[in-house]
């Protein structure tokens, strides 16, 4: 993620801060999860791996493919703002 930020435009605050800040959480830009997004974090949460190189590598594209839904649902709810920011820059 961190080399593609660019495909990510909307969570790059979140992806700068968990390089240079020394908070202990944070938070990202809120959405609604649709049934799809609800689905991938509940396989994200069954994954049982015993060898950790299995778990690592299944980790990775749980999280990757969930970040970039979660992007998809961002752009999505960009796209009909409730109220006008244009310049803004709230997200």
């Amino acid at each position: 993620m961190r080399r593609n930020k660019e495909y990510n435009p909307r969570i790059t605050r979140f992806i700068d801060s968990m390089k240079s800040d020394q908070m202990l959480f944070d938070y990202m830009s809120p959405c609604t999860i649709d049934n799809y997004l609800q689905g991938l974090l509940t396989q994200l949460f069954e994954i049982k791996n015993i060898d950790p190189t299995e778990l690592e590598i299944n980790l990775f594209r749980k999280i990757k493919t969930i970040i970039s839904h979660y992007q998809y649902l961002l752009d999505e709810k960009c796209k009909y703002p409730i109220f006008p920011t244009a310049g803004i820059g709230l997200f």
